[in-house]
């Protein structure tokens, strides 16, 4: 079954990122992996006694968990324990700003499909718990669809701000929309030049990391997984086009058995602000009730 709703919310932003880093940040956990060795992830409650877990995969960029994790989970009631994956290369105090070398050496498709599957295969063996979501953002969307298809047990899989399209695949619609087709083709031929180059970028992504993502396919993942799933998506996003999340919404409820949810967030781009702030805090208040009410339609 599919739902589509145009979700109309209010939120607040929080806290800002250095007082979070700073003053509350979420906990260093460190776990023994499978081929990685020691992960280093970060974890934080949202109240005392957390009965129920999330495993959480970021978007892309190299800005320390320390500095977000809590915040965007604003507004998710109490009762459950966040838990992410810091990428590889990247130091607690990191901005964003500067990437290191080693942080983009590791950061291809199939390295962030291995660590984070490893990462959540150790936090289940080492702390147990009830995982109740995949929670997986812009990249992490991609990512987290071959995560959830190793995890079937764990009931939901929420993908925020990514779809079912190859990356070239967005990048060609909004290339097209912007009337900059020629320079996205030289681009990518410049791409196919060095495609393991660390230090040539096109928008500011290394030739490496694009050459990994391009032709992606996270549509197959999509249909092997066994969660329900729920899309939530700006409508007037112009990094991943709405598109991309509507070919995979409707692709799962060709499944007449699964439960598919797209939420479209009025006016939103891809962080999910749009006019009235940040809506983040409102999708995360209404979480709790989609994730554990099994006929639940959309948001409320």
């Amino acid at each position: 079954m599919l739902v589509i709703a145009s979700l109309s919310v209010n939120g607040c932003a929080g806290l800002g990122y250095l007082g979070s880093a700073v003053l509350s940040p979420p906990q260093k956990v460190m776990v023994q992996s499978e081929g990685f060795g020691e992960l280093e992830l970060y974890s934080f409650d949202t109240g005392p006694s957390p009965s129920q877990a999330i495993f959480f995969i970021s978007g892309s960029g190299c800005a320390s968990l320390r500095f977000f994790l809590k915040r965007y989970f604003t507004g998710l009631p109490e009762g459950y324990r966040i838990y992410a994956l810091q990428k590889s290369g990247v130091d607690a105090m990191n901005t964003g700003a500067n990437c290191s070398d080693q942080f983009h050496r590791s950061n291809t498709i199939d390295q962030l499909i291995a660590r984070n599957g490893a990462a959540l295969t150790a936090v289940k063996a080492q702390f147990g718990g009830e995982f109740v979501a995949i929670v997986g953002v812009s990249e992490g969307g991609v990512v987290s669809a071959p995560v959830a298809v190793a995890n079937p047990q764990i009931p939901n899989l929420i993908i925020i701000g990514a779809g079912a399209m190859t990356f070239r695949e967005e990048l060609s619609i909004l290339a097209r929309q912007r009337g900059r087709e020629d320079e996205l083709t030289a681009a990518l031929a410049n791409v196919e030049i060095t495609p393991k180059s660390i230090d040539e970028r096109f928008m500011g992504m290394p030739h490496l990391y694009l050459t990994s993502m391009l032709d992606f396919d996270p549509l197959p993942h999509l249909l092997a997984s066994k969660q329900r799933v729920l899309f939530v998506h700006g409508e007037k996003d112009e990094s991943v086009p709405l598109a991309s999340a509507r070919v995979a919404a409707e692709a799962l409820s060709r499944d007449s058995s699964r439960k598919v949810v797209l939420e479209i967030v009025p006016g939103a781009n891809h962080v999910l602000v749009n006019e009235e702030g940040d809506q983040k805090v409102d999708i995360m208040r209404k979480l709790p009730v989609w994730m554990n009410v099994a006929d639940q339609g959309a948001l409320q």
